[in-house]
């Protein structure tokens, strides 16, 4: 089994919004109003083609006590590199297409602080599948605020508190080669 992680790293690479993206904002709002939308851009994703993902969450900060609640659903982009944010994109609803896998991360009254999503290992591998994704590409991470849910999750541009970067971190655990391959595949491989 092997792992990979990843920090967002630039200002471009997380976006708050409903359907137009400020990816200068400081917070990612997510409450049930609207929807609300967050998108995570994690770059130079060494993930092989072919591998069988496990596990797939976001370590993300979460800024107020008073906005712990998350319920949320959990995609991914549907595409083989995806570009940055850019300011006043209609990211979620419009330019974008997202996977048919998701998890859905809920809680109450979680507190401050770092905090890990739940699992959307079926939507990464929806990106791993892909004809045309090769390790090093792009991933994008986008979530969806459903009924109940009030969070303030802090971004790249949010170091105002002196503790330095809080960008959300993507964290994998995957397999390759012969380990990803289901036995049903041998098994249609052999001759006769």
């Amino acid at each position: 089994m092997a792992t990979f992680s990843a920090a967002v790293s630039q200002s471009a690479d997380d976006v708050s919004g409903q359907n137009t993206g400020n990816v200068s904002s400081t917070l990612i709002y997510q409450d049930a109003a609207a929807p609300q939308y967050g998108g995570y851009r994690f770059q130079n994703v060494t993930i092989p083609a072919g591998s069988a993902i496990t596990a797939a969450t976001l370590d993300v900060y979460v800024q107020n006590a008073s906005y712990d609640s998350p319920n949320l659903e959990i995609y991914c982009q549907a595409a083989d590199n995806p570009g940055a944010f850019s300011d006043g994109e209609d990211w979620f609803t419009g330019t974008r297409s997202w996977t048919t896998g998701k998890g859905t991360w809920t809680g109450t009254d979680i507190g401050t602080g770092w905090k890990t999503t739940a699992d959307f290992a079926a939507a990464l591998q929806e990106v791993i599948d892909r004809g045309g994704w090769s390790s090093g590409n792009a991933v994008v991470v986008g979530t969806k605020s459903l009924s109940g849910c009030s969070l303030r999750i802090r971004t790249y541009d949010n170091t105002s508190d002196g503790l330095g970067n809080s960008a959300a971190v993507l964290n994998v655990t995957y397999t390759t080669g012969a380990a990803a391959r289901p036995a049903v595949y041998y098994a249609l491989m052999m001759p006769g």
